[in-house]
């Protein structure tokens, strides 16, 4: 019975550009909570905007029925979780009221442990009453879309799901607003090796060094809600967690306009996320003409949780963490509880809130959230690195490094509809014909048989199939294909 599931599934996704089903109207709350099709997704923060994106485009969705609630805002701390409903157009569930819930909340750890330990996880809660709230009559998520294709904020005037994830953020205690649900589909912007003990198993390397492993960091036990640690032999095992590669993402540096600085060199910022770099008086522009800043002013780092995917990446970007087998080499340091720094921050719009709103700082993020400047977040301005601006094109060329391979995994105890679904989303979001229309994204070259290589690159609409690949190991160099 499986095997047949996975094999619609993947026939139906190869067909997901072909004829949609007919349109309905877009769902309310209710109905999504009650849809007879649910997915629950979970993982990379960088990542979410583009697999909401692909859920809300002619490959799932179709172009004008979905309706999303989301929880993230533009305050330091809020969480960030998601829901996509819609009458799906194509693929697999065509014709079918769908509810996908996709939590970036936490960020890549949530895309590898929840699933290789079958372990439940607080999602949005669309339905979820609040006494003495008239707002949306009493509900905390607004419950009817006035229109098709519309986004809904669930945290008007209230933070909802209550709490920050400061507080909730290392123990998913979230009090209100929120259900616990196992996570069938996940996503990692690094390979999920990456979140391993080291300690454990037969295997003793991996990207990252162990330095994002967060249930057991440098000897503190967090994330204890996610299940046992694992080790590296576990987290590459397809029979333990099923895995695959899907698409390339761009990653970048912002900065708070107070600097007015608009490029660094990478050994620059190196050197601010190995602590060696503390005061923009002694960090010199790009142009050679003089320091960024006054002498005594100090570099306010905002940094992601341990198991970010964003922060293993930036770690293997700038250090090499993890990569060097032999000698010594600079972690990316931990600045949170530093007099003076920032907590660290538990997804992508907590870190990008956290440059906004510090001045002299600096921080980390996929490129696609420069379409959120200078809307969103007005005090932050997105670096070139030595010259060269952040861009999927840029990457797809081999001129700009800062990229790394996502995947995808599967829950081996998902629902039937969420191992459907995990083969369709697979293949759709591997191929360039169908993958996500971010900025930040690129297809993997020779991934699959759409992913063909020219110079220039082949586009299609805002993606690029890249002239170089990772082949999936985050320590393997950027190599022409």
């Amino acid at each position: 019975m499986r095997n047949s599931q996975v094999a619609a599934g993947v026939a139906a996704a190869l067909a997901m550009a072909g004829a949609g089903a007919a349109m309905a109207a877009p769902p309310t709350a209710a109905q999504a909570a009650a849809a007879g099709i649910k997915i629950y997704m979970s993982g990379s923060s960088a990542a979410a905007q583009s697999v909401v994106t692909f859920l809300e485009s002619s490959s799932f969705c179709g172009a004008t029925n979905w309706v999303e609630w989301d929880s993230d805002a533009t305050a330091v701390n809020f969480p960030d979780f998601r829901v996509v409903a819609c009458t799906a157009a194509a693929g697999p569930f065509a014709g079918s009221l769908v509810t996908v819930w996709y939590r970036p909340e936490g960020g890549n750890v949530m895309g590898a442990l929840p699933q290789i330990n079958n372990a439940p996880l607080a999602q949005l809660d669309l339905v979820a009453f609040k006494a003495g709230y008239l707002v949306n009559g009493g509900f905390d998520c607004p419950q009817n879309a006035a229109q098709a294709n519309v986004k809904l904020t669930c945290n008007v005037g209230n933070g909802f799901p209550i709490g920050t994830s400061t507080v909730n953020g290392p123990s998913d205690s979230w009090p209100s607003g929120v259900i616990s649900h196992t996570s069938d589909i996940g996503i990692t912007d690094v390979e999920p090796a990456a979140v391993a003990n080291l300690a454990l198993g037969t295997i003793n390397s991996g990207a990252g060094g162990s330095q994002n492993d967060p249930i057991n960091y440098n000897g503190t036990q967090i994330y204890s809600f996610l299940g046992q640690d694992r080790s590296v032999d576990d987290l590459t095992d397809a029979a333990l967690l099923p895995q695959a590669q899907i698409f390339q993402q761009t990653f970048g540096f912002f900065v708070n306009n107070s600097l007015g600085i608009s490029d660094l060199p990478k050994e620059a910022i190196a050197a601010i996320y190995a602590g060696t770099a503390k005061d923009w008086g002694k960090i010199n522009k790009s142009n050679g003409l003089g320091a960024v800043a006054a002498a005594g002013t100090t570099v306010i780092v905002c940094n992601r949780e341990v198991g970010s995917g964003t922060r293993a990446q930036a770690d293997l970007y700038l250090t090499e963490d993890g990569c060097n087998t032999v000698g010594t080499f600079n972690a990316l340091q931990d600045f949170s509880g530093v007099t003076g720094q920032p907590a660290n921050n538990f997804a992508t719009l907590n870190e990008l809130d956290c440059v906004n709103t510090h001045p002299n700082s600096i921080g980390y993020a996929a490129v696609d959230n420069s379409t959120k400047i200078p809307g969103t977040f007005a005090n932050i301005t997105m670096l070139s690195v030595n010259g060269v601006p952040a861009t999927n094109l840029n990457a797809a060329l081999g001129l700009y490094t800062d990229t790394f391979e996502a995947f995808i995994t599967e829950n081996p105890h998902a629902s039937a509809n969420g191992k459907v679904a995990y083969a369709a989303f697979k293949t759709a979001l591997q191929s360039i014909t169908t993958t996500s229309q971010s900025i930040a994204v690129n297809a993997v070259p020779n991934l699959v048989a759409a992913n063909t290589v020219t110079y220039p690159p082949t586009k299609n609409g805002k993606d690029y199939v890249s002239n170089f690949t990772r082949s999936g190991n985050s320590c393997t160099p950027l190599t022409k294909n």
